[in-house]
């Protein structure tokens, strides 16, 4: 069996919000590796529009080991025009045996993004 966590709000669980220039934490699990040198796949999903004063949408994601300050291990950014479901997956190693703690930040420069749900994060060890 697979070492996996995952962290899940429906969108009637979330009251949309302005993303700010700063990160934000949206979600964290936690994780434990039986052996070292192991890869974990991180999978997020994160429902969100554009405001109306905005021609644009932007949203920047990244995910932090530790705590939601701790070191970045993955960014990405995302344009939209009216809403839009991101969707992603990434490989990260957990050299160490143990328990990983892994958050999902996002912010959006010019508040160019209303953060509406779903949201998930899925962290499974390979």
């Amino acid at each position: 069996m697979k070492e996996q966590a995952e962290f899940k709000l429906d969108k009637d669980k979330i009251v949309p919000f302005l993303l700010t220039d700063w990160e934000v934490p949206l979600a964290q699990v936690t994780l434990t590796t039986s052996k070292p040198n192991r890869k974990v796949r991180l999978t997020f999903e994160i429902g969100w529009s554009k405001p109306f004063t905005a021609d644009l949408g932007e949203m920047d994601v990244v995910i932090r080991v530790s705590s939601s300050s701790g070191p970045e291990l993955f960014r990405i950014s995302e344009m939209c025009h009216w809403n839009a479901m991101m969707t992603m997956d990434c490989d990260v190693a957990a050299p160490e045996a143990g328990t990983h703690t892994y958050w999902l930040n996002a912010f959006s420069e010019g508040r160019r993004a209303i953060l509406s749900g779903p949201l998930m994060l899925h962290a499974a060890v390979l």
